[in-house]
Parts: C-alpha cells; structure tokens; sequence
C-alpha cells in the first residue's frame, strides 16, 4: 500500500488535525485507541475530558463524532457536544447524551471518534 498525502485548501492557515478515536470502559476512563499526545479522562457520567500533553495551538473545533458499536441500535440517537476550550490547561470536555437526551457514557461495545482541529495562527 502506498502513502498518499492530499493537501486540503482552507482560509484559515496551517490547520492542524489531531484524530481521537475512544472505545468505551462504562464509568471508567475510556481507552484511547488513536490520540497521539492526548489522554482521554471520565469525569462523570457522560463527560470526558480530553487533555494534550502540550500545547495544539488555537483551537478551533470538535469535528464529528463519529460512532460505532457492535450494532447500530446501541447508538441510537447517540450526540456529542464540545464544551469550552481550556487554553491554559490544554483540555476539552466532550458531553455524551443518548436518544433520551441525557448523559451517557459509553459501554465496552461503542467506539468515538472524531477529529480537533487546531491553527497555529489566531484566528483572523
């Protein structure tokens, strides 16, 4: 298999993607199957907070998620939303609702993945 790199044009410059990809561990930290340079912690029910070990640049936003279980119906109505960026400690927080609309964490069979992207200039 051969590498393949495509250059993706945007306005803002030197756009950074950093790819997550977590299965989950019920009330227990999630293992964090892609993250290079990012830990991912359970902070209650339905809240993970994801720390860079250092400094990604500007943040700019949560991509996705995208999800996967060992069958569709265990997502169903599955959402995710970012909160804050904490530019001082370098964290994340991600809230995981269910089709109920409340929090929820994800079980040993439901994967997250998504991708943060971060520029290595301000904001214009």
């Amino acid at each position: 298999m051969s590498e393949y790199a495509a250059f993706q044009r945007v306005d803002q410059p030197e756009i950074v993607d950093r790819v997550l990809r977590i299965k989950g561990n019920a009330a227990a930290n999630p293992v964090v199957e892609y993250g290079r340079g990012m830990a991912v912690a359970w902070i209650s029910t339905g809240l993970y907070e994801i720390t860079f070990n250092e400094n990604p640049g500007q943040y700019v936003c949560f991509e996705g998620p995208n999800w996967e279980a060992t069958t569709a119906s265990q997502l169903k109505g599955y959402s995710c939303v970012a909160g804050n960026w904490d530019a001082t400690n370098f964290k994340l927080r991600l809230s995981v609702t269910n089709a109920s609309d409340t929090l929820a964490d994800l079980t040993s069979v439901q994967w997250m993945s998504g991708i943060v992207k971060f520029s290595k200039e301000k904001p214009i």
